[in-house]
């Protein structure tokens, strides 16, 4: 074995082995309420800390200088896709239709929130599963492992820029994933407090903490309305925004960061014109119309009605937000905030530079600092790229008799991992569209590009 290969078994090892740890807590709940998945999530929680312990050891003794990006997206890729297919293989051992268990488990880990089943038709054990699959996959299994076990270095910093936008003022990535990790941890306690001081039972509110948290959407057997919406509100436009500035805040105690914010500005004001906007094509009451458009562009997915009874145009709207989504960062989707932000001011210098004098320099700049031409271009062509799959998903859907407008919403949805679901996601979808939204789901999550540098790894590793 190469010893990119080792390092590769090392760090997937140990993302493994953290999975099979986890998947003890659903065994608990199972415990509690009874039933025979106790005994399925505690043997694959086993299978799962055992396997990873032995490729794990495999993997001793490599040097992580020889690991690539394109390692590091192979790791992050199976780091989702593996946990997806193992509490999969439970829902199918207790009965479920296994691609309809794929489908919730890849659902779950890419904290996007389309489901094949309503929360009613759930036990409790199968409920908590997919919110704490989701919460683990909100800040990402790699962050976990580099905040628990990885050493600062090379490595780390791969495997962490594979999530989140890398800054030179920032410390090392494994002490910045630790302050994040304490965050979300934090931050998902304070919102189960809050939802029991709303009146919601311990249950419920511990779903909603851990499913607002990580911006994906799945709900409790109670439904949001009154006081719990608006604490939905209020944390999902908190976790949809960079937990990097957080840290900031908390490390400075200075305020200015967030007055600083390029991400958190826009958010907020298209929050606030979004909303305006939706409420006068709704016409429905305000909580109601901010709640969801604040759901769309957080990528998180509530919805307290019935999406097809938005009008046409307020539906656009939505999948305008949801194609946007979160702050670059954060836990949410879309094509994030500050790439946005990017692509608007570099159609702006475009202009500038076609209008004004060669001699005029104009240059890209987000928050006073340059951003380079080469990162423009990288920025623009995510974009492009998520705008093709979104289009070639959406001519899929249609070439099955499905409607346009349904259509470009669910694919957007799957993709931005929002998870607001028209009423064509059934399990009566046939099973090449289920298929569609899956890879949707891992692409919106890890992006294309990771994607492709993934497979690219694994074609090198074999050839080694």
């Amino acid at each position: 074995m190469s010893n990119r290969a080792r390092t590769v078994a090392y760090y997937l090892g140990l993302i493994l082995v953290i999975f099979g740890v986890a998947n003890y807590a659903p065994a608990l709940i199972a415990l509690v309420t009874g039933g025979d998945a106790f005994v399925l999530f505690l043997m694959t929680g086993t299978l799962m800390t055992f396997l990873g312990y032995t490729i794990h050891t495999l993997g001793r003794g490599a040097s992580n200088k020889d690991l690539r990006f394109c390692d590091a997206a192979t790791i992050a890729t199976l780091s989702f896709i593996l946990p997806a297919v193992a509490n999969a293989l439970v829902m199918y051992a207790s009965g479920y239709d296994f691609t309809d268990a794929l489908f919730e488990s890849v659902s779950g880990i890419t904290t996007t929130g389309l489901s094949m089943y309503s929360t009613s038709s759930l036990s409790p054990v199968f409920v908590f599963a997919r919110a704490w699959l989701q919460w683990l996959g909100g800040l990402g299994i790699v962050v976990l492992t580099l905040s628990l076990l990885v050493r600062p270095g090379t490595a780390a910093y791969r495997l962490f820029s594979t999530h989140f936008k890398r800054e030179p003022s920032l410390p090392s990535s494994s002490t910045l994933s630790k302050h994040i990790v304490l965050f979300y941890v934090g931050l998902t306690s304070l919102a189960f407090l809050t939802y029991t001081v709303t009146g919601l039972p311990a249950f419920d509110a511990l779903i909603y903490s851990l499913t607002t948290t990580s911006t994906g959407g799945f709900s409790g057997y109670i439904s949001l309305s009154g006081n719990s919406a608006l604490v939905a509100m209020l944390f999902m436009f908190l976790s949809s925004q960079s937990f990097i500035l957080y840290y900031k805040v908390l490390q400075s105690r200075n305020l200015k960061y967030l007055l600083k914010s390029a991400q958190l500005t826009s958010f907020t004001l298209l929050t606030i014109l979004g909303g305006i906007v939706l409420f006068t094509l709704w016409r429905n009451d305000v909580i109601t119309v901010f709640f969801h458009f604040i759901s769309a562009l957080s990528t998180t997915g509530y919805s307290t009605t019935d999406v097809d009874s938005i009008p046409v145009a307020g539906q656009l709207l939505l999948v305008l937000a949801m194609f946007i989504g979160a702050s670059m960062g954060s836990t949410g989707g879309g094509v994030k905030q500050f790439r946005v932000i990017v692509a608007f001011k570099a159609f702006i210098t475009s202009i500038l530079r076609l209008t004004e004098p060669k001699e005029r320099v104009h240059i890209v700049k987000v928050g006073g600092e340059r951003i380079e031409d080469s990162e423009v271009l990288m920025y623009l062509t995510v974009i492009l790229t998520y705008a093709a799959v979104i289009a070639l998903s959406t001519l899929t859907f249609t070439a099955f008799g499905y409607g346009l407008l349904p259509s470009l919403f669910s694919v957007t949805s799957a993709l931005g991992t929002v998870g607001l679901q028209p009423s064509i996601i059934t399990p009566q979808l046939p099973v090449i569209l289920k298929a569609v939204l899956m890879i949707n789901m891992i692409l919106g999550r890890l992006e294309v590009i990771t994607i492709i540098a993934a497979f690219a790894g694994l074609i090198r590793l074999r050839e080694r």
